[in-house]
């Protein structure tokens, strides 16, 4: 795990602390950020499936350009003597451009993800605010108390916003995680519960005397050895 994703899992217990001091320093404006926090999480799991999807069609076509990358090296001197590198150059190309297009797919899931919790954000400064200018006008809350709040609403939706910022990280790890298991599971080339021919070590002591070579198919009379006496 990186820096990012252990600061963002160890500030998710702070959320609903937050929100049980806003409720002991603002009073109802506590319900604000409380209602605002389930609608942040609906938008980190809504944003999951499309995520994944895109992920997995990202790792497929990364893939199959280092394949085709691991196969132009293999084959160089085929493909320099059947002059085959346009075409292979165009399908490096064509699987390059599919990668960037589904890794900027997932970029812009994320994107929108973000800008939408930051839409969220900015809604629940600007409700704490009119909601506290009625409060202080009725004489239930002060001007420090509702600076306090918008602080604290703030400081409580804010891991919210780092959990949807990782998604990308964990689609791309939960994909990588899939596609290795996958391999490991691919049958080996050689079975180990089967039991395959012994080969025994040859020293290379070999003797030919008196060898006879005959075509067969010939009658006895006339089947005359083709070689004979080879030693």
């Amino acid at each position: 795990a990186t820096s990012a994703t252990l600061v963002a899992i160890s500030d998710l217990p702070f959320v609903l602390m937050f929100a049980g001091v806003i409720f002991v320093v603002g009073g109802p404006l506590g319900w604000v950020p409380l209602l605002l926090i389930p609608l942040i999480v609906l938008v980190s799991v809504a944003v999951q499936w499309p995520l994944a999807r895109t992920m997995k069609e990202n790792l497929r076509e990364t893939c199959l350009k280092q394949g085709l990358l691991i196969e132009a090296i293999d084959g160089l001197e085929t493909l320099k003597a059947v002059g085959g590198e346009a075409f292979m150059q165009r399908r490096w190309e064509m699987f390059s451009a599919l990668a960037a297009n589904t890794s900027m797919k997932a970029r812009q899931l994320s994107s929108v993800a973000g800008g939408v919790v930051m839409f969220f954000q900015q809604v629940q400064t600007v409700v704490l605010i009119v909601l506290g200018v009625y409060l202080i006008n009725a004489g239930q809350l002060t001007m420090g108390a509702l600076i306090a709040t918008v602080m604290l609403a703030s400081r409580a939706t804010a891991p919210l916003a780092q959990v949807v910022a990782l998604a990308v990280r964990f689609q791309q790890a939960k994909a990588a995680l899939q596609s290795l298991n996958k391999l490991m599971k691919v049958p080996v080339d050689r079975d180990p519960s089967l039991e395959y021919l012994a080969k025994p070590q040859l020293t290379g002591q070999l003797t030919l005397k008196n060898l006879t070579f005959a075509y067969p198919g010939q009658s006895k009379q006339l089947n005359q050895p083709a070689l004979q006496g080879i030693e």
